[in-house]
């Protein structure tokens, strides 16, 4: 496992932290999306976000690669649910897909 994540709660920032060292790559982005997935590709890795809405946030430099995500403090959010997953790339290495995180909008 090398993504992990504070959970989701409204007025809040998740520090999501992906560890390259366990793969190599210099760099992490993370797809985040509504909808869960389970695509096995052609390398091996099993895709786990999916559906026709993925946002990418911009790829952060490791060892260990932080992202800060703030929640908006919405209550309208309460109970959403989103997807997201970590591609470890660069360093001349194939790319790789992390665990994924999910998670539920709360109070």
């Amino acid at each position: 496992m090398s993504y992990t994540a504070t959970p989701a709660t409204l007025g809040s920032t998740v520090t999501a932290t992906v560890d390259l060292t366990t793969t190599g790559h210099y760099f992490a982005r993370l797809l985040r999306s509504d909808f869960p997935e389970q695509r096995t590709l052609p390398s091996g890795y099993v895709v786990l976000v999916g559906g026709p809405r993925i946002a990418m946030v911009k790829g952060v430099p490791g060892p260990l690669a932080t992202f800060q995500i703030l929640i908006p403090n919405d209550t309208a959010l309460c109970g959403r649910r989103f997807y997201t997953q970590a591609v470890h790339f660069g360093g001349g290495l194939s790319s790789a897909l992390s665990n994924s995180q999910d998670f539920v909008l709360g109070r």
